[in-house]
């Protein structure tokens, strides 16, 4: 058969760098290295097809038997028998295509034959492949999930999550090739980042100088990461180079938090020589944190919105630079923030800015394509489209299907139907790349315009069992059957993929688009189609098997959940969203913290959501340091309710309002919102004593009233068994420890940072103020370093300086320092509330340098003072004057708020409603 010539692959199983016998995959696993290896056969066995027949039906039956997750293996006549029967044997069923006359006596004997019939041309082929094989019932099976880690090759062969998939063909780029290769030897700069809009080719820039390293025995190992079609979680990349780097089963590797692992990778990248690839790495910036960002074009991005969303991704990307002797090579629409130059140091980043390509490869391209091409012609025609490949390669395309002459790209130039329609005058590269989309898509037939909108909902990759389970070729009416599905499915992708509209990876029968293909193509989508598209992938992962959310570790964990969510979102099922919400909400906000992540799954419902999920979405804009669209978001729910007399909805709403204005420093304020929900709770009788009586103990400890912030928690502990409201809880709990602190009663045993989010964050606090009152410098800094990574892991922005101070008192001014100024550089992206002036002005002071310990004194002092007593911070106010003692300086004299200057959303409306109801006090 005229295929590709058998190799080891072909007979040994596993024979692509997976050590199923290693020494380390016995000790991880347990298992007997004669029985993995035996499943492990049996499960790849049962993958492979061994298809014997004419050399012209070749490539039919190989696309077929790949779509459906088979492996085919193709007979070779010309080898001796015995060797024929070897290869046959390693597979676990032979097809005999037609035409080819009757088959050779041993092949009779082969296994589980299946005999399509007689075949006209290939898609006749085609079909009759797709029938044997569903009557077969033949489909393709993920191995068992026990042994699913161990296909992920060792060190040092390339493991990439998942393969790079262009249709294009590599084409130039030797100066770039050759800047990469130099990079690799230079020692002084770990990491490279490929920036370019999209389109340019960069990943498959990064891709062929990755593949290229085979057999230099530069690294020890090399891992590639995408952020388009793999997850785009920090914490799942880090868990999978970490089994990549060490072979550690993934059950041990996900009870690992997100510092350890970034500690420990960053600990084997440091002892030896990894290359480690990023690809896609804008995902995870704040220019493109959208509700999906695989669709979100370049026009429409932010580029000044640099920083990552991902606070994890932040630390590890900062700590890349000390990845030597590895290297990071990153690919990235826009450059991270995190990687440019940082103080007064030489920036260990390297930096390719990527053009399109140049002229003469432009050429070589087309050629490569089946596009014959005149350089003066192809020029002028590609060089104002900035000599893109992707562009190239759609415009190939359409110059290949040229009736009057295929793959003429000059006869096609002058044809008024071809290159003479396009006219487009606008300037600008991104309505070039639209009007060429638009063009490419205006000539595709119905179904695989269909499919191709349908695939642009998923946000990453899609298998081929996912596209078969929603194939939308089995809506064709009652008489619709199974295999004219399937035959219509495979004609509308073979159709894409012949267009370079979709790429097919073969060896993980997977489908992607390219980030750009995506976003038109989704934008083609009519509010209908959009609809159906999202209930059809609804379906689909509904039907699948639940996850546990109340187990949940990591957002990863949650990850088939909230693709029922945005299903439902985009299919309009809004009340159907909120029974799915109701899954995330407790997982997502109060145990993992991560408000990132509602922020991005619950905008899309700011206008449809119920006011719990409003709540939930203000929570999370306020934890992020986004509290002007959180108050906003409330005062919206507040109006709403104040009109329709939602007594609960008014309540909830003034605390939430009461909550934010507290945290940015707004006392008296919090404190009219405070009293407003008491008289509203007190006019109907609404029993929540226990928060509105913690909020008040709050605000008497604030106010340096110790005894009677006592006795008001001493009151909530007795309507504590009524609550329900966890965050009361732990307010009540951090308030009574703080209590002991200040009067120098509290055992630190009681510190332990154990629970929730939200609780560990409130005993780190403690723990901090407490070492740092008795000098335990080693412990303050543990604390420090372990509130900073909450904070950043659960989106908000924080600095390193409540590190500064322990570092100063340890005898390590120049750490010190670095972290002063770390901090510095991070304030403008601060909310002004949370601004860390007092541990800067007392770490400046521990470090003799009294002018900047001074200025930070006095704003620090503006903060805690707030609208002046008794809405002011009394405790730090106190710890503050004995700073400026210390230093000499006199204590800053600052005038009150007046409280007729506040006031806060629908105030008056609320005034009003109590009035319009003053007769249920009689």
């Amino acid at each position: 058969m005229d295929g590709p010539r058998p190799t080891d692959a072909y007979y040994l199983p596993f024979a692509r760098g997976v050590a199923v016998g290693s020494h380390n995959t016995v000790n991880n696993y347990g298992v007997d290295p004669a029985e993995l290896y035996r499943r492990l056969h049996e499960w790849e066995r049962s993958r492979r097809v061994y298809v014997v027949g004419p050399a012209g039906w070749w490539q039919a039956a190989d696309e077929v038997c790949r779509r459906v997750g088979l492996e085919p293996v193709p007979d070779v006549p010309d080898l001796p028998v015995p060797e024929r029967r070897r290869l046959a044997a390693t597979c676990g069923r032979a097809v005999l295509l037609p035409g080819g006359g009757a088959p050779d006596a041993w092949a009779r004997d082969l296994p589980g034959i299946l005999v399509p019939p007689a075949a006209t041309g290939p898609d006749s082929l085609r079909r009759g492949l797709f029938s044997v094989l569903l009557n077969a019932r033949i489909e393709s099976v993920a191995p068992p999930p026990d042994l699913a880690a161990l296909t992920m090759p060792e060190p040092p062969a390339l493991c990439a999550r998942p393969r790079y998939v262009g249709n294009t063909p590599f084409t130039g780029r030797a100066q770039h090739l050759r800047t990469l290769d130099a990079w690799a030897r230079d020692r002084q700069r770990p990491v490279l980042v490929v920036e370019a809009i999209g389109g340019t080719g960069k990943s498959a820039l990064t891709w062929e100088w990755t593949r290229g390293q085979d057999g230099t025995n530069r690294f020890a190992g090399r891992f590639w990461w995408s952020f388009y079609g793999g997850s785009a979680s920090i914490t799942q990349f880090l868990r999978e180079l970490y089994c990549y780097l060490t072979r550690t089963p993934m059950r041990e590797i996900e009870r690992l938090d997100g510092s350890t692992l970034i500690r420990e990778v960053m600990a084997h990248l440091s002892d030896r020589p990894y290359l480690v690839v990023l690809d896609g790495f804008e995902r995870l910036l704040h220019a493109y944190h959208r509700f999906d960002p695989s669709k979100l074009r370049d026009d429409e991005v932010e580029p000044d919105k640099r920083g990552l969303i991902e606070p994890l991704a932040d630390t590890f990307v900062r700590e890349l630079i000390e990845a030597t002797p590895s290297k990071v090579l990153i690919s990235s629409r826009l450059m991270p923030a995190a990687l440019e130059r940082r103080f007064d140091f030489v920036n260990p980043v390297q930096r390719i800015k990527l053009p399109g390509l140049d002229d003469d490869e432009v050429v070589r391209l087309l050629q490569r394509l089946q596009v014959r091409a005149t350089p003066p012609e192809s020029t002028a025609f590609f060089g104002p489209l900035g000599n893109h490949p992707l562009l190239i390669a759609l415009i190939a395309a359409l110059v290949r299907d040229f009736r009057p002459a295929p793959g003429d790209f000059d006869r096609w130039l002058v044809d008024p139907a071809g290159g003479r329609a396009f006219t487009v005058r606008d300037s600008r590269l991104t309505q070039r790349q639209s009007h060429i989309l638009e063009v490419a898509f205006a000539g595709l037939p119905a179904p695989s315009r269909e499919l191709l909108g349908l695939i642009s909902v998923f946000t990453s990759e899609v298998a081929w069992a996912t596209l078969d389970a929603i194939n939308p070729f089995r809506r064709r009416g009652p008489g619709a059957r199974e295999l004219d599905a399937r035959v219509a499915l495979d004609a509308a992708l073979h159709d894409l993929e012949q267009r370079g509209l979709l790429w097919w990876d073969r060896p993980s029968n997977s489908y992607d688009l390219h980030p750009l293909i995506r976003a038109y193509a989704h934008d083609q989508l009519d509010r209908e189609d959009r609809v159906r598209a999202n209930e059809e992938v609804g379906k689909y992962f509904q039907a699948l098997p639940p996850e546990n959310t109340g187990r949940a570790a990591s957002v990863d964990d949650l990850h088939r959940t909230i693709a029922i969510f945005v299903a439902l979102v985009g299919a309009e099922r809004h009340q159907e969203a909120e029974g799915v919400w109701r899954e995330l909400s407790e997982p997502l906000t109060k145990r993992l913290g991560a408000y990132t992540t509602v922020t991005e799954l619950l905008a899309p419902m700011a206008e449809a959501g119920s006011p719990r999920l409003r709540n939930d979405l203000s929570l999370a804009y306020s934890m992020t340091g986004r509290y002007a669209e959180a108050i906003a978001l409330v005062a919206g729910d507040l109006g709403s309710a104040l009109r329709w007399a939602r007594v609960g909805t008014i309540i909830d709403c003034l605390s939430a309002l009461r909550r934010f204005y507290y945290t940015t420093g707004q006392l008296l304020a919090a404190n009219r919102c405070l009293d407003l929900r008491r008289q509203v709770a007190a006019l109907f009788k609404v029993e929540q004593q226990y928060g509105d009586t913690v909020e008040s103990a709050r605000f008497e400890l604030d106010s340096g009233r110790l005894d009677q912030a006592r006795a008001m928690l001493q009151r909530a502990d007795r309507l504590r068994r009524r609550a329900r409201e966890s965050w009361s809880h732990t307010t009540a709990r951090y308030l009574l420890l703080y209590i002991r602190l200040l009067e120098g009663k509290l055992d630190p045993a009681e510190l332990e940072p154990v629970g929730d989010w939200d609780e560990r964050l409130g005993l780190l606090n403690l723990r901090w103020e407490y070492f740092a009152r008795v000098g335990d410098w080693p412990a303050v800094l543990d604390a420090a370093e372990q509130m900073e990574r909450l904070v950043r892991d659960a989106g908000g922005e924080s600095t390193p300086a409540l590190q500064a101070l322990p570092l100063a008192g340890l005898g390590r001014p120049d750490d010190a320092r670095r972290a002063i100024a770390e901090s510095v550089e991070r304030l403008p992206r601060m909310h002004p509330a949370h601004l860390p002036h007092n541990p800067l002005a007392r770490a400046y002071g521990a470090l003799g340098e009294r002018d900047e310990a001074v200025a930070h004194a006095c704003e620090a002092y503006r903060l805690a003072w707030a609208d002046g007593p008794p809405h002011w911070r009394y405790w730090e106010l106190r710890d503050l004057e004995h700073l400026f003692a210390w230093l000499g300086e006199p204590v800053p004299r600052l005038p009150s708020t007046h409280p007729g200057r506040i006031e806060v959303p629908h105030q008056e409306l609320v005034i009003k409603f109590l009035d319009l109801n003053a007769d249920r006090r009689k």
